[in-house]
């Protein structure tokens, strides 16, 4: 699968305050993170880089992502729902209980961050990489997945209802507990040994 990548310009560092009072949010570099609570609404971050950024002082209200890098940042529980998600990379991140249902998610790698109750339901997946995540108690409830790899991830009790999953390679992550419809598993790549898992869910024991 090719993902495509962030396209970064040239970025400026400035401060979420400068750039709130210039009101630009195009090719920015962020790393110091607001001491004072702010409120960011109905704006696109277009090719910026956020380095050890926390956002737990900011409030992020109808905001749009593309071309951007996250690297050690916290963006626990922000709402991204119904939004558009395009070329992003999160690496090394906390994203726990991070919102992104209903949203259109194309060319996103996602690598060695903590997504814990991340939330994916009703989303449209294009070009998705997950690479090394902590994605227990995830839910993937009626995706529409185009193109998604899974690479050594744990997905323990996450929620797949109702998702297509025919073509999706579960084979290096851990899946106990994952709950799936099974109508939707035709398809589904598991290993030898995650086999008894998927049995379990539909009563057969193996022996």
């Amino acid at each position: 699968m090719k993902i495509n990548k962030p396209r970064m310009k040239n970025s400026i560092a400035l401060t979420f305050k400068e750039c709130i009072e210039e009101n630009t949010f195009s090719n920015i570099y962020f790393s110091k993170s607001p001491l004072n609570y702010i409120s960011i609404q109905d704006i696109t971050f277009d090719s910026c880089h956020f380095n050890n950024i926390n956002f737990s002082n900011i409030k992020l209200a109808n905001v749009d992502l593309i071309d951007c890098y996250f690297e050690n940042c916290d963006l626990s529980n922000i709402n991204f729902s119904k939004k558009y998600i395009r070329r992003v990379v999160f690496k090394n991140c906390k994203l726990v209980g991070i919102n992104f249902s209903e949203t259109n998610f194309s060319d996103i790698e996602i690598i060695d961050s903590n997504c814990q109750y991340l939330n994916l339901n009703n989303a449209k997946i294009r070009n998705c990489l997950f690479t090394e995540c902590n994605l227990d108690n995830s839910s993937f409830i009626e995706c529409d997945i185009k193109t998604i790899e899974l690479r050594n991830n744990s997905l323990k009790q996450s929620d797949f209802l109702e998702t297509n999953l025919n073509g999706i390679d579960f084979s290096s992550s851990s899946i106990e507990g994952i709950r799936v419809s099974m109508k939707y598993t035709k398809g589904m790549k598991i290993s030898f040994y995650q086999a008894h898992i998927i049995c379990n869910l539909i009563g057969i024991d193996t022996i």
